[in-house]
């Protein structure tokens, strides 16, 4: 009778402390412990889990953090080079204030370590994900599970170096699926020289990410958000680090895997599984020095690997398709440390390994010099002087804007002799301009000659009064593509729109077949007095001209089995059906892309000029955002009544794209619209405004800026969607004509290639 009470008692006693745990999710006092029988910890907001798992086939049993409702994905692992052999594990606070995990023979598995004796100490989960250790009478926390990385980096987590304490926040793979313990990979900072992320298997190092410059690593697009999380990289004199924050609500982990790859992914709630947004080793030039000393990767060309002008390959085959090119280059003459060598700059290119940051009251160039050893030199935004000793290694070139310049030493000799060459070429180069400049004179004179004979054939007029096209200042001025028709003209090729010539009816009324007195076949659109539709409704189609110039645009870059670049995007290569739906003709210059490619280089440039984007009319470098600016051209034309070609301006010598951006910074944008435009206009001046806005964004000067034909789409269609400010579009800055050029203008383009010799003297 005496027993049964005291059972009762220490039952009650027992489960009063169970309950007492489960009321308290998210954190456990001195006094309390977490056993391997289903307890867990639940962050406050019931982000995430911690508790005891294990993986597989496996019967080890761990410590883990995880997303509560992801269970399957375990981010942190405390004890993962200890498991537990059976199922009787505990976590709990010893007498120091560590917090421990021991198996069921009371021995200590894994400890929290801190030197630091706490008299009242708690360990919490964090809705961060962050499992802590603090003492309740101190604000600051003693030690934090973020502090310890795993394989995966979850929002708010470090990747790095604290300088000031001289510890790495770094990077380890799983050994397997079923084994959590490190295995061969790591990823870290290398904080020697400009800080760069390493990936090493072993000691050997598989992937660099290329030097921080301020703005990006290496060759990377700039470091800013995405609609799934907002990264940042902070560097100062105590610390550097990489950290990200999801953007709500979003679930993402920045992951390094057993094979060795690096993406950050973010969790599909539909679907129920992580998907890639960025992978970091993306083609075969990202693996460590693939072309060896002083050669450089371009992944664009086949075969990807070639020797830095001024140098040979090691080997004559190395750079053939069979052969590994890993044996690198030699200088074509050698270096002698001597007052007559100098430098040659290289663009587009992620600098070398092994950098070294210098602090020098001398110009960057001058301390390279006076050192024998230096061999190259940088300036980026975060280090206004940085060399390089020896031999480069683990250099790539890129075809767009995004990386850095570097200046390669040279010797005497080569620098005399790209001299002597740079001065035959350009010798050839005045040649050439003077035989082109006669031939195009000869070329337009036999054009004018035999257009005017075909106008006095056809009796063609051009556009607006029947007979000239006035520009801005009154001058009288030709359309060389678009052309009306007397009505005489049109009725006799029509047959006096004969019921046999109709070959169809839109909803502005029926189109005619006819063909004109020189033979060629048209097509006429005759508008109905009982169609209901006028020249307001015309006018209101300019609008879902532009939607569907975009749309089809839209399905050449993403949606067509194979990825076509047009390259010769205007206004005369856009059709109109016969209810005027737009249909893109023309693909004579168009360009068709492998499954991963984004961007080529040509030497031979088509096109049109006004219409093609700086980057493609310069330098050769064609992609999906070369068409994105010819269709932003196409827009503010259709929107303004004006060619880009030809535009001309009382006030300014501006072309089309640079009176539309003059205005737009003005707050006059509205001015843009065609003059002769009926009023009230027949579509809201919002939508006019967006198309406007919309075309600026695509003629921006850097194609990175540009948005997707996708993002363009969805610009146009949704009047709530918050557009970005544009930046100035390209080719528009103001031109200075001569009396002769205004009736004729020069077209001007320049390579890309860019080379600088210099030559330091001594005193």
């Amino acid at each position: 009778m005496v027993i049964f009470p005291v059972l009762v008692l220490s039952y009650c006693f027992t489960l009063f402390l169970f309950l007492e745990i489960s009321c308290a999710v998210d954190s456990i006092a001195s006094h309390q412990s977490i056993i391997d029988n289903g307890q867990t910890l639940t962050s406050s907001g019931g982000r995430f889990e911690l508790g005891f798992f294990s993986l597989g086939n496996s019967r080890n049993r761990y410590i883990g953090i995880w997303f509560k409702d992801i269970p399957s994905t375990v981010l942190w692992v405390a004890n993962r080079n200890n498991p537990i052999t059976s199922s009787l594990g505990v976590l709990k606070m010893n007498s120091d204030g560590n917090i421990i995990i021991f198996s069921g023979t009371e021995d200590v598995i894994w400890s929290s370590n801190s030197s630091m004796t706490v008299k009242n100490p708690t360990a919490q989960l964090l809705d961060t994900g962050n499992f802590v250790l603090r003492d309740d009478k101190r604000e600051s926390y003693i030690w934090l599970s973020f502090d310890y990385p795993c394989d995966s980096l979850i929002a708010g987590m470090k990747l790095g170096w604290s300088l000031k304490e001289n510890r790495s926040w770094s990077m380890s793979s799983w050994k397997n699926a079923d084994d959590p313990s490190p295995g061969d990979f790591t990823y870290k900072v290398d904080h020697n020289g400009l800080p760069e992320f390493i990936l090493q298997k072993g000691s050997e190092i598989l992937y660099r990410s290329g030097n921080y410059d301020g703005i990006r690593f290496g060759g990377d697009p700039e470091i800013k958000s995405t609609p799934v999380y907002d990264p940042m990289f902070v560097y100062h004199a105590n610390e550097m680090y990489y950290i990200f924050e999801d953007i709500y609500p979003e679930k993402s982990r920045f992951v390094l895997n057993q094979t060795g790859s690096i993406d950050h992914l973010k969790w599909d709630d539909i679907n129920q599984e992580w998907i890639v947004v960025i992978t970091l080793r993306r083609d075969s030039c990202d693996n460590y020095d693939p072309c060896g000393t002083h050669g450089t990767c371009n992944i664009n060309n086949v075969p990807p690997c070639e020797c830095l002008k001024g140098f040979t390959p090691k080997s004559p085959q190395q750079y053939s398709d069979a052969f590994n090119p890993s044996a690198g280059c030699l200088r074509s003459s050698p270096l002698a440390c001597s007052r007559e060598e100098g430098f040659v700059k290289f663009t587009k290119v992620k600098l070398p390994d092994n950098s070294q940051v210098l602090n020098t009251t001398n110009s960057c160039e001058k301390e390279c010099f006076t050192r024998c050893s230096c061999s190259a030199y940088a300036i980026t935004d975060v280090a206004s002087c940085i060399v390089w000793s020896g031999d480069l290694h683990d250099i790539r070139s890129y075809n767009d804007g995004w990386s850095a310049n570097i200046y390669v030493r040279m010797s005497a000799n080569y620098l005399r002799d790209i001299h002597v060459e740079s001065s035959n070429k350009k010798k050839k180069i005045i040649v050439s301009v003077v035989l082109g400049i006669s031939l195009l004179g000869l070329t337009a004179i036999s054009f004018l000659i035999i257009r005017q004979k075909r106008r006095a054939r056809t009796g063609g007029i051009n556009i607006n009064n029947h007979d000239r096209d006035y520009n801005m200042n009154g001058s009288q001025e030709e359309d060389l593509e678009l052309h009306a028709f007397h009505l005489a003209t049109i009725e006799t090729a029509t047959n006096y729109f004969s019921f046999a010539n109709k070959i169809g009816e839109g909803g502005f009324g029926p189109v005619y077949k006819g063909q004109l007195s020189t033979g060629q076949k048209i097509a006429v659109k005759r508008l109905s007095t009982d169609s209901g539709q006028g020249i307001s409704e015309f006018k209101n189609e300019c609008f879902e001209i532009i939607v569907g110039i975009a749309r089809g645009l839209l399905y050449l870059h993403e949606d067509s089995r194979l990825r076509i670049i047009h390259r010769d995007l205007k206004a005369s290569n856009v059709l109109l059906d016969g209810d005027l739906n737009p249909k893109i003709s023309d693909f004579g210059a168009a360009k068709t892309f492998r499954g991963d490619q984004t961007e080529g280089n040509t030497r031979r440039v088509f096109g049109t000029y006004g219409y093609m984007s700086p980057e493609y009319a310069i330098d050769g470098l064609f992609s999906m955002k070369s068409d994105v600016y010819s269709f932003g051209v196409v827009v503010l034309e259709i929107v303004s009544g004006k060619k880009n070609g030809g535009f001309t301006h009382p006030d300014h010598d501006l072309n089309l794209l640079g009176h539309v951006w003059k205005l737009w910074n003005e707050d006059k944008a509205i001015e843009v619209m065609n003059g002769n435009m009926e009023t009230p206009f027949p579509v809201p001046i919002s939508q006019v405004l967006r198309c406007i806005h919309v075309g600026l964004l695509c003629v921006q000067q850097r194609p990175e800026d540009r948005p997707a034909m996708s993002m363009v789409v969805l610009m146009l269609g949704s009047d709530a969607m918050t557009l970005p400010q544009p930046k100035q579009p390209g080719f528009s800055s103001e031109r200075f004509l001569t009396d002769t050029e205004s009736s004729s203008r020069e077209k001007k383009f320049h390579s890309g290639i860019e080379l600088t010799i210099t030559t330091i003297e001594g005193r």
